[in-house]
């Protein structure tokens, strides 16, 4: 992790100076944070650096005392104060009191932004917690855990340099290791430092990018001339990659239509794919539901890389979405899929399936057809090249032999997990 004497020596940032809490020059920094009105110090935690211009305290000594005993009682790391903008040098009381409770201040240069201070230690930080995690992929249990099992979907974890040269891969990097361990304030932190605007709703899509490094380079290239041409009215574009994702989150006024964003995102999503086919490309694209709540940020990239990790074992390329892939997912994270899918065939589809053994028909892929045309005979003889009577007779022994008239929605939905269990098989 790094610390104070990291940052005023090793970061690369040039004329910082420890001014107090020099036996504190080891503290740990794990975070970073703006102070910009008192309120924001009940927000404040422990081992969190703290960024000021000093506005908020310019005309009151006491308010920069007591803000100091606050902080040290909190247990913050220390706190920068920015020169040359209000101060021509730190304030004496800030000093004073700093000194007096051993607290570590840092004295800022004026042509060093927030931002640029904030990034130098979030990436520390996040490099640290890459090699101390070591993972090049999570393998993700039906709880969300990292699990070894040949039955579960093997994400990718973002890849990125460790000089971070992809932009916001930091920012993706950091949702996919967070594992729901970031508080809410720090994910705010992180969105408002990164530019995302939490208080929409949003989608998140992802893409695999080719092991080579030409070919990766050529085609987030393309990706990134091509993406934005593929927005949805309304919405707005945040893209972020690593060296083995494409991945972007598209923004929707925070009371869209969820259903219709999905619609219109995955309408989207069919015309890119056939821009890129244009281009002899064949990608998956994972979608993750709508959400809107900044603490479902982190799941909403999961749910886009389930999806597409499941369109690549489908061999299917486009747009998939995790909600309409739910029973997949749910099938495939059973502890015993096994058995699951044997209880599903035995109870439904038995009949069925040894009818067509019996008799060379093809009834199981007639009824699989049937549901995925929604119901519909005709588009279902058409889809299977079947002259109409022989659909009907088709669907008159499937009946039959099922013994259901396809108006109960309960066994419908059961009638839907056995063929995908049978799939599976």
């Amino acid at each position: 992790m790094p610390t104070i004497s990291w940052l005023v020596k090793e970061s690369g940032l040039s004329s910082l100076r420890l001014l107090t809490g020099l036996a504190h020059e080891n503290q740990i920094i794990r975070s970073v944070n703006v102070l910009d009105n008192p309120d924001v110090l009940k927000w404040f935690k422990k081992d969190e650096f703290v960024l000021t211009t000093g506005y908020v305290f310019k005309d009151s000594p006491e308010l920069q005392r007591s803000i100091i005993r606050d902080m040290k009682e909190i247990g913050c790391a220390g706190l920068g104060v920015k020169i040359r903008r209000f101060f021509r040098t730190v304030p004496v009381p800030l000093l004073e009191e700093a000194s007096r409770l051993d607290f570590p201040i840092v004295e800022l240069p004026f042509f060093y932004g927030f931002s640029a201070i904030s990034q130098c230690i979030f990436e520390e930080i996040y490099r640290e917690k890459l090699r101390g995690e070591g993972e090049d992929e999570i393998e993700l249990s039906e709880k969300g855990n990292a699990k070894a099992s040949e039955e579960t979907l093997v994400i990718p974890a973002p890849s990125v340099s460790p000089s971070g040269g992809h932009g916001r891969a930091y920012f993706l990097e950091t949702l996919f290791h967070s594992r729901g361990r970031r508080g809410l304030n720090e994910l705010k932190s992180l969105c408002a430092f990164y530019g995302f605007d939490y208080r929409k709703a949003w989608i998140c899509l992802a893409m695999p990018l080719p092991e080579k490094t030409e070919e990766r380079q050529k085609l987030r290239q393309l990706l990134h001339e091509e993406i934005p041409h593929h927005v949805p009215e309304g919405a707005s574009l945040f893209l972020c990659d690593s060296d083995n994702l494409c991945v972007f989150f598209l923004l929707f006024p925070p009371e869209c239509h969820r259903l219709k964003a999905m619609h219109e995102v995955k309408a989207e999503m069919h015309a890119l794919t056939k821009e890129l086919q244009n281009h002899g490309l064949s990608l998956p694209i994972g979608l993750s539901g709508c959400h809107r709540r900044v603490e479902d940020l982190s799941e909403s990239l999961k749910e886009s890389l389930r999806a597409m990790n499941l369109a690549r074992e489908l061999g299917q390329a486009g747009p998939v979405d995790y909600l309409t892939q739910l029973p997949r997912h749910f099938l495939s994270s059973q502890p015993e899929p096994s058995h699951l899918a044997l209880v599903l065939r035995m109870n439904v589809l038995k009949p069925l399936l040894d009818y067509d053994a019996a008799n060379g028909a093809e009834l199981t892929e007639t009824l699989a057809a049937y549901l995925h045309h929604s119901y519909n005979a005709a588009a279902t003889a058409k889809a299977l090249y079947l002259h109409r009577n022989t659909m009907t007779n088709r669907l008159e022994k499937i009946r039959e032999l099922l013994d259901t008239d396809f108006s109960d929605a309960d066994e419908n939905f059961l009638i839907y997990l056995c063929l995908l269990a049978h799939e599976q098989e």
